[in-house]
Order: structure tokens, then sequence, then C-alpha cells
């Protein structure tokens, strides 16, 4: 993704802020023009739809993708990537807290076609990276080879969602980090 410009940035944390606050139905060119205190056509300058301001936030989370595929391409694949995953994703919400309201919240984007198909790309990119780490692992026999990869790519995806989702929903009330390190750990000894 190209680098946003200063004023892109400020409406796209205004944009997280608004769906948030109100779902992605509360997410109107009127309303981030008043959240920001500028005319909706000073939004146009910057972003020419709605769609494309969302767009950009689902590239936020395909660039992280990108990043944590490029950083298992460095170095040969190993389950304790799965551990900086979980790191990474716990630090990247802790400094975004909103983000953390659309990442896991696919539902938002059910009634537009071409964002779905684009949550449902990152989604589907994101198990088979997990998945090709934990075919590794399992080939280098750091975890156990009896559940299947698929299996244990669920489990280790639907536990990160949901400690993101148990921390949102408890109004960021622990610590993020903490809670995934521990997850993971939990999750490392049982795999083992």
């Amino acid at each position: 993704m190209k680098a946003l410009t200063a004023r892109q940035q400020e409406i796209i944390q205004s944009s997280l802020k608004l769906i948030t606050e109100g779902g992605i139905q509360h997410l109107t060119i009127k309303a981030l023009s008043a959240s920001l205190g500028v005319s909706e056509p000073a939004i146009y300058r910057h972003f020419s739809s709605k769609q494309e301001i969302l767009l950009t936030l689902l590239q936020i989370l395909e660039d992280d993708n990108l990043r944590f595929r490029q950083t298992i391409a460095s170095e040969k694949p190993s389950i304790r990537h799965i551990a900086g995953m979980f790191s990474r994703q716990g630090q990247l919400f802790m400094h975004n807290r909103e983000l953390s309201s659309i990442i896991f919240s696919e539902e938002i984007f059910q009634n537009n076609r071409e964002l779905s198909q684009k949550v449902l790309q990152i989604s589907t990119e994101r198990h088979e990276i997990v998945r090709s780490i934990i075919i590794s692992a399992q080939q280098q026999r750091e975890i156990r080879t009896d559940i299947d990869s698929r299996q244990i790519t669920l489990m280790i995806i639907g536990s990160l969602r949901l400690v993101v989702l148990t921390w949102r929903l408890s109004d960021f009330g622990f610590d993020l980090a903490e809670e995934l390190s521990a997850s993971w750990e939990a999750l490392f000894k049982m795999l083992s």
C-alpha cells in the first residue's frame, strides 16, 4: 500500500472510531466530515468514496499478512513464528484499539460484495500462512503430527480471535499482550 498522507491517516482513524462507536452503518461521509470538523468535499479530496476508505482499512490487514509472509520467507518456518504472530497482533491492536473492532467482525462487510470478498481473501491468506507454518513444524517434529494441520490452524486462529474479542468486549480491560502470550503458551503445550 502506498503511504497515506497525514490527512488520509486522520480520516482512517476517524473512520475506525465511527465504526467502533456505531457499526459500519455509522460511517458516512457526513458523519466523518462532522467528526473531523471539515466539509464533505474535503473528505472527497482524499478518498473518492466510503468504499475506498473501507478498502484502505482492509489494506492495513492485508499489509500485516504480507509482513508476516515476508518474515517466514526469510527463514525456515518454525512454530516460533506463531508466537511472533500472537505478539505482533497484540501490539497492533494495543496501539490501534479501534482496528480490533473491524478485524474480526467480518459481518460488518457482508452487505458489500467487494468488501466481503476482500475480507475473505485476507482471512484465507492468513489461514494459509499459519497452516504452512504448522505443516513445516509437523515435518520438523516441533509439534504433534497426529492432528490435521487444518484443525491446528483453526485452533490457533480461533484462540487469537477469542482473546481479542474478549479484550474488546471487556472495554480493553486487561493486558492483551500478556493474555495472548498465555494463550499461545497453553496451545503450544497442547500441541507439543
